[in-house]
């Protein structure tokens, strides 16, 4: 790169660059990186930056793994939203979903200021995410890898109104709007269910195969 050489045998490596820096990540093996004269060899785990005209900098430890067992293994509702801890030193992360853990194809690729990734337009299927801190100096970290399908077609029906809390007659109204999903992909019908606990235990309506957008119950 205009910034700096590199030199590789048997390695797993990310290098970055504009025509002002360039940047070197070591995943595995060794890297030797030189600029201005002057030769510094990189051993696994770890990054440097090298400005145009200039040596390259110090090795520096690459930032830890981002944490990314609570990640679920099927997710049903959108947007996909994925969280992990905060990586001590993170000023940034990047997170990238591929159809399949080679990442030979990226389906997104971003760089987000919190530990935080939603995507609101996944299809449904299988995926992995990639996940690295990125440290002030720009260098991004070790790479966190998770598999992970989603399941959320058809999506559910936004509730237009609702029995209020208290109900002042015997009579509880229920109304929605009609999913998108009814009109694209031609579903027949609704299913109802009222209950008596949070939990759907104690079923007080459930009419399984309706084609209104509002319900009556007494």
């Amino acid at each position: 790169t205009p910034a700096t050489q590199i030199g590789v045998r048997g390695t797993n490596f990310r290098v970055a660059a504009d025509p002002s820096f360039g940047r070197t990540e070591v995943i595995e093996g060794k890297v030797a990186t030189e600029a201005s004269s002057q030769h510094v060899d990189l051993p696994a785990g770890f990054g440097s930056k090298t400005e145009t005209g200039k040596p390259p900098a110090p090795p520096v430890e690459l930032l830890a793994q981002p944490n990314l067992d609570k990640t679920p293994s099927e997710i049903q509702r959108l947007p996909v939203q994925i969280t992990w801890a905060e990586v001590p030193k993170a000023v940034s992360y990047r997170a990238q979903i591929s159809a399949d853990k080679t990442f030979a194809t990226l389906v997104s690729d971003t760089v987000l200021n919190s530990a935080e990734a939603k995507f609101a337009d996944l299809v449904d299927g299988k995926y992995a995410i990639k996940v690295r801190a990125i440290d002030p100096a720009g260098l991004e970290g070790k790479d966190s890898v998770r598999e992970f399908s989603v399941d959320a077609r058809p999506e559910p029906p936004a509730v237009v109104s609702s029995a209020r809390t208290i109900m002042e007659n015997e009579q509880a109204d229920f109304k929605w709007n009609e999913a998108p999903a009814l009109r694209s992909e031609k579903i027949p019908a609704y299913h109802f269910q009222l209950a008596a606990d949070k939990d759907f235990s104690n079923l007080v309506a459930d009419a399984t195969a309706t084609e209104n957008t509002t319900e009556k119950n007494d």
